[in-house]
């Protein structure tokens, strides 16, 4: 870009992925371990001898702990099928019930799944690997998400409106 803000502004990123990345290792180096991000975000993609695209995403990174410490229930840390049920909630929520879970090939995940609708993926998940964790030096394992937000968008479920009459005490 020719004229940014700052550094971290200077280019078209490709991913959300670094941005929350830089967030969990800023906080697990001041000992919060427990962390649950999300971001809506721009992401630029150059095609072979096309112009960028743009796509929007939303992405979400889980690590640490479940839920907080209790008398209730013993510490569980957060897994694979803690990112998945959140996200089948997303979908669910916005009325997106029809598409098919898979196995995926991403060099960042050390095993990956997608969701995906015809041959559109709708949203990657799964457990970054160490690789992508010691480029930030992030210290714990990190599940994340990244939606296709223009896609989700496409293929949401008209839910019909309905009216209520308010009545009056």
């Amino acid at each position: 870009m020719l004229n940014p803000l700052s550094k971290e502004t200077a280019v078209m990123r490709a991913s959300l992925l670094y941005g929350g990345l830089e967030s969990i290792a800023y906080n697990q180096n001041r000992k919060r371990k427990s962390l649950k991000f999300y971001e809506f975000g721009k992401t630029y993609i150059k095609p072979a001898k096309e112009d960028y695209n743009e796509t929007r995403g939303l992405a979400i990174w889980l690590t640490g702990d479940d839920q907080p410490e209790s008398w209730q229930q013993d510490l569980e840390a957060t897994d694979f099928f803690g990112l998945k049920e959140t996200i089948e909630s997303i979908l669910i929520r916005l009325g997106i019930v029809k598409y098919k879970v898979q196995a995926c090939d991403d060099v960042r995940f050390t095993s990956a799944m997608e969701l995906v609708r015809g041959k559109n993926q709708l949203v990657v998940f799964g457990e970054l690997n160490h690789k992508e964790l010691e480029k930030l030096g992030v210290k714990e394992a990190v599940f994340y998400a990244e939606f296709n937000w223009d896609l989700v968008l496409k293929y949401l479920g008209h839910q019909p409106i309905q009216y209520l009459s308010l009545i009056h005490i």
